[in-house]
């Protein structure tokens, strides 16, 4: 199998995207459950990341309800909705 570069590069920034998706969506949910736990301020979350990340959150749970009732997926859910 052969790819060239272009086609390395375009994976490349796929994967990048989609881990940065990842760490962004673990990274709220972290918050959001200290938060929860009533930790936030053990960890030093401040109300602005707290909002943050209920916002992430809720537009995350909002495109993956379009996912699942449009059947149409999104790249930022790519990595976490399989495709068929």
């Amino acid at each position: 199998m052969v790819i060239n570069m272009s086609e390395l590069g375009s994976i490349s920034v796929k994967v990048w995207r989609e881990a940065k998706f990842i760490e962004e969506l673990n990274d709220a949910l972290l918050v959001i459950e200290a938060d929860l736990n009533g930790k936030s301020s053990y960890f030093d979350f401040s109300e602005e990341d707290i909002l943050r990340s209920k916002e992430f959150l809720f537009n995350f749970i909002k495109e993956l309800n379009s996912t699942i009732k449009e059947e149409f997926i999104s790249t930022e859910l790519s990595p976490i909705v399989p495709q068929n």
